[in-house]
């Protein structure tokens, strides 16, 4: 094989395994940010945020909102409030890790070899 073709063969590869890396982290967060309450699952977003917020500044001590699979669950606003901020919070500064790590990597061994 020429040079050159061994070269671009490199870039496809890594390229791809970047991708690749990218979407198992985009996987992972979205499993990271879907959690149990009360017996509904629900996931954690800017919506759900945004929802729990309102009810929050709007004196609701409890409420009753739905989950992921449309099943109406109660909670307690500020407890829950808390739960899911913490948890966002969390995930999205160690996806922020972890997307830098992959994106930095200068190799396919980097990208696959980093540390947790």
């Amino acid at each position: 094989m020429k040079p050159e073709t061994l070269d671009l063969f490199k870039k496809a590869n890594y390229r791809q395994t970047q991708k690749n890396q990218l979407q198992l982290l985009k996987e992972l967060k979205a499993e990271r940010l879907t959690i149990g309450h009360n017996g509904g699952l629900f996931d954690i977003n800017p919506t759900l945020l945004n929802l729990v917020s309102l009810l929050e500044n709007k004196k609701y001590s409890k409420a009753v909102i739905d989950d992921r699979n449309g099943n109406p669950i109660e909670i307690e606003t500020k407890a829950f409030m808390k739960l899911i901020l913490d948890t966002y919070v969390q995930e999205q500064n160690y996806y922020l890790a972890e997307y830098n790590k992959i994106v930095t990597a200068r190799s396919v061994e980097e990208i696959l070899t980093y540390d947790d």
